[in-house]
């Protein structure tokens, strides 16, 4: 099973979706990749965020450099929001998996297209490609030959899982292990967000065609690697 940290390693002074907290999962030995949560700017930047807000402050409705006044560490050191770009060189050549997510945006298409224009650019990057809408899924699948594409789970009567997809991220709070269980397909990865061991080895129980190699498990920090 492979291990996939979201937002980085961070640090007492270096917080989840900066430079540091990716550079630091990607040095370490314990982690098999990172999710990266993506944004746009006003001016078409991409950018590192867990949602669109910044503080009080709409990503969307501004631009990159009016978003570097803030201060995403501490008082000892200074973090900035990261652009995407500076994630990719830093995963270019690697092993690594970069799992990306594109939630809700005013410009699904123009996202997209920045986000094919820039992998295209930093190649090879061993990318995947997420979201929970059925329409970016479909740009995606479209606009991004060199990543996998996949779709993010939120409840058990999504249609995304009728979607031929090379990936499927499912979370415990929108389906029980029996359901996701139930629609696993063969040889296509499941990605598991934020779930218990316990949780983890009855889905394994319950599929037995389902191999270890095909999960991929998302967790904030290894300590939960230990919960049951």
């Amino acid at each position: 099973m492979q291990i996939i940290i979201k937002g980085g390693l961070h640090t007492k002074n270096s917080p989840k979706n900066t430079k540091d907290s990716v550079l630091l999962a990607l040095e370490s030995s314990r982690v098999d990749g990172v999710l990266l949560n993506v944004q746009m700017t006003k001016d078409n930047k991409l950018v590192v965020a867990i949602d669109n807000r910044l503080y009080h402050c709409s990503i969307s409705e501004n631009n990159y450099i009016d978003l570097m006044k803030y201060n995403l560490g501490s008082k000892v050191k200074k973090h900035t929001v990261i652009l995407l770009e500076e994630v990719l060189k830093l995963y270019q050549n690697s092993s690594q998996k970069l799992i990306l997510e594109i939630s809700l945006c005013n410009n699904p298409k123009e996202l997209v297209e920045q986000l094919a224009f820039l992998l295209n650019q930093y190649q090879p990057v061993n990318s995947y490609i997420t979201t929970p809408l059925k329409e970016i899924v479909i740009y995606a699948q479209n606009s991004l030959k060199n990543s996998k594409v996949g779709a993010s789970i939120l409840n058990q009567n999504s249609d995304l899982w009728n979607l031929d997809l090379d990936f499927y991220i499912v979370n415990p709070n929108s389906l029980n292990t029996r359901e996701i269980a139930k629609n696993v397909k063969d040889q296509k990865i499941i990605m598991l967000e934020l779930m218990s061991r316990r949780q983890v080895n009855e889905i394994l129980l319950l599929n037995h065609n389902l191999f270890e190699n095909q999960l991929f498990w998302i967790i904030n920090e290894f300590t939960e690697q230990q919960e049951n």
